[in-house]
């Protein structure tokens, strides 16, 4: 070779890697051609490692969070199983063709349980209440009042929480909403809860039968029926959904995680 230089066999962990620009013009790993044998990169030593040392430890990092982990397991509630995730699982696996990812739903409770027991490797969350997850935040999710056209408070843009107290309310089982029990704690309001259901479309449909009024975050409201007014509360809240993990997560799930964290941003969803 010209300049006397060697050239350097390097062996990535039995896979063939390469790399493209992605989207949001970020070197991204693409492992579509995946080869289960090892391939040897020749490159000029003295470019690879005086010109290109970032690089060379970031392929060894990337491919050693790819090879052999085969699966992440990840936990959701309905919102963001409907709206994110069949976007984010697709793109992620055209990325990553070597990561299985498996999806499971479930009500808050349940969602912390399951990563608490090892049963999914991580799940997006409302705050957890488990201190011994780590919890990324991705989009604070506006908490709305929906009622019926046939209420009378249904030309209201606004709804105070003195009036929310009157009303009858619907309202989602314990284990499926942690945020419209913690509203109503620190407003000081006693609802009148006249129905609670576990499904976002039975609340919708039976606030459409004016049968009571419901707060529900604004993600939830994916197609609200002609007949449903939706009005904000008194003063702004949210709810924080997030990705939560425990601190000893496979590479796998660290990649999917920051994935997730990349997809949200790029798609203008981030909001914490």
């Amino acid at each position: 070779m010209k300049g006397g230089y060697k050239p350097t066999y390097i062996f990535i962990f039995e896979i063939f890697i390469f790399y493209k620009l992605s989207r949001s013009s970020k070197i991204r790993l693409n492992n579509t051609l995946i080869k289960k044998q090892a391939i040897q990169l020749s490159l000029d030593n003295l470019l690879f490692t005086n010109i290109y040392p970032h690089l060379n430890n970031t392929i060894k990092q990337e491919a050693a969070a790819i090879n052999g982990l085969g699966v992440v397991r990840v936990g959701s509630f309905t919102s963001v199983a409907t709206q994110w995730l069949p976007y984010i699982i697709k793109e992620f696996q055209d990325d990553y063709e070597g990561i299985e990812v498996k999806l499971l739903e479930g009500d808050y409770s349940t969602l912390e349980k399951w990563i608490s027991t090892g049963i999914i490797d991580c799940s997006f969350l409302v705050s957890p209440s488990s201190k011994s997850f780590e919890f990324q935040p991705l989009k604070k999710d506006k908490m709305v009042c929906i009622l019926s056209n046939e209420h009378p408070l249904h030309r209201q843009d606004k709804i105070s929480f003195e009036q929310i107290e009157r009303e009858p309310l619907i309202m989602p089982k314990e284990s499926w909403d942690n945020e419209t029990r913690q509203i109503f704690r620190e407003n000081n309001i006693k609802p009148k809860v006249k129905f609670e259901v576990s499904d976002d479309q039975a609340i919708m449909a039976m606030v459409q039968n004016n049968l009571g009024i419901s707060v529900r975050p604004e993600m939830t409201l994916t197609h609200i029926p002609d007949n449903v007014h939706v009005a904000k509360l008194e003063k702004d809240c949210f709810r924080l959904i997030g990705i939560a993990a425990k601190p000893n997560s496979s590479p796998a799930t660290k990649t999917f995680i920051k994935y997730v964290y990349s997809w949200i941003e790029e798609h203008h969803f981030l909001d914490i």
